[in-house]
């Protein structure tokens, strides 16, 4: 069965990938993917290890999604709990699943709140990528890759800073990073600039040849996007132009949040940043909770987190920001995070 999902045909197996043998709330699941940002979501999200994939598909509709996992129900490959809302893999749908990430197309390698949204990135590299060559054949009249009015814009704007030399660097500039990537991200990237297009949807012979789905194939794309943007992030002084076209965000949380995560640095108290921000201090909780979640180097030890922890150890606040320093130095080896 395919459903439409992000805009593209995809076959419901994919949504394997987001369960397992233990029972998960499948409505969370469905508004992590869909990015419904919410301190509820979040922690599923953490707790299911999605978090890097979150708003995966922003355009995903709820009828879609439960047709999808209708379908997997009627294949034995997921249990459904209607009353608890939960969804587990059955051990056939384990199967499925080991043999579909087996295949490498799920983005791993992409990490949405370090690298922003992956379609607008991915959008911006192939608009570039048409501009830059068309301009290099004097090619004046041509149908945009994107319709998304922003990303044109902005790649309109990039193209007036870098200037006509920038262009050649550009194409050199990416040349040299692809060729730095795994063999097959390479191949993946740059087939897709020749690829054939139909309403956005990768043409037929990149998929075919990696024994992909066109749907799998763009999480495939995505995946390669991270190694891109990782390279590019860690090697800063010989992608500068990469850089430019494909920035990530400055922080992982919103405004507001950010707000206050950044008055909890400069080592206020909780008291100070309450009386400063004029808003419920559950709210403020949560942006820390955030932060938390979001940041990887989140800062347990600042006087108003300190403040937090010690007034009251057994708080829904207390508990939940130890199991996520927990849990994130489990992960680094027992480093600890500060």
């Amino acid at each position: 069965m395919r459903t439409s999902i992000g805009g593209v045909s995809v076959q419901a197996t994919i949504l394997l990938a987001t369960f397992a043998l233990e029972p998960r709330r499948y409505k969370a699941i469905y508004y992590s993917l869909q990015g419904k940002q919410t301190i509820s979501n979040l922690f599923a999200s953490h707790e299911y290890g999605l978090l890097d994939q979150f708003h995966l598909y922003p355009k995903l509709k709820w009828n879609d999604y439960q047709a999808a996992l209708s379908q997997l129900e009627k294949e034995k490959l997921v249990i459904i709990d209607q009353t608890r809302a939960e969804a587990k893999l059955t051990s056939a749908g384990l199967v499925r699943q080991t043999g579909l990430l087996a295949q490498g197309f799920w983005p791993t390698a992409y990490r949405y709140w370090q690298m922003g949204p992956a379609e607008e990135q991915w959008e911006r590299l192939l608009l570039a990528v048409q501009v830059v060559s068309n301009y290099q054949h004097q090619i004046v009249h041509y149908q945009p890759l994107t319709e998304h009015l922003l990303i044109q814009r902005q790649v309109k704007a990039w193209l007036k800073k870098i200037g006509t030399a920038g262009g050649q660097n550009f194409v050199l500039e990416l040349g040299l990073a692809l060729a730095q990537l795994p063999e097959q991200a390479a191949l993946i990237i740059a087939n897709s600039f020749w690829s054939d297009y139909d309403a956005g949807i990768p043409g037929p012979t990149l998929a075919q040849a990696l024994s992909l789905t066109p749907a799998e194939l763009q999480l495939a794309q995505f995946n390669s996007l991270g190694l891109l943007l990782s390279l590019i992030r860690r090697e800063t002084l010989r992608y500068p132009i990469l850089q430019q076209l494909l920035p990530m965000p400055q922080t992982p949380l919103n405004r507001s949040a950010d707000w206050t995560y950044h008055q909890v640095l400069t080592g206020k108290s909780w008291s100070a940043i309450v009386t400063d921000s004029r808003l419920k201090e559950g709210t403020l909780r949560e942006h820390l909770l955030q932060a938390a979640l979001l940041c990887p180097d989140f800062s347990i030890e600042a006087p108003a987190v300190q403040q937090l922890l010690k007034a009251d150890p057994e708080s829904f606040f207390s508990q939940r920001v130890q199991e996520i320093i927990t849990a994130r130095s489990s992960r680094t080896g027992g480093e600890q995070t500060q």
